[in-house]
């Protein structure tokens, strides 16, 4: 086994999407996602006397945003050049006010 490969980098994809389609796809999943999260659900995380008792939709929920998150921050770092990572940075704040205005 050759242990001389450097591991391959899979190229962003963020370049070839349209930032509004992201956000447009974004607000489908996640407005679904949350929808199915039981009010009865948020009281109990309030309440909730330990992780255990964390309800499954709701857990799935934050999941998926800690995912989004990662998601992300590991394209924006990604980028060598800082003029790239600042192009990455703009256009998830691009994509966050086309999601305020679509929610």
């Amino acid at each position: 086994i050759n242990t001389n490969k450097k591991a391959k980098k899979m190229n962003s994809m963020l370049e070839l999407v349209e930032p509004e389609e992201v956000a447009e796809q974004l607000c489908i999943l996640n407005s679904d996602l949350f929808r199915n999260i039981h009010p009865i659900e948020f009281l109990n995380e309030i309440w909730k006397k330990s992780d255990d008792e964390t309800s499954p939709s709701f857990q799935f929920f934050v999941d998926r945003f800690n995912k989004e998150s990662y998601w992300a921050a590991t394209e924006i770092i990604s980028f060598k050049d800082p003029k790239l990572r600042v192009n990455a940075l703009r256009k998830f704040i691009y994509i966050i006010k086309v999601s305020v205005k679509l929610f």
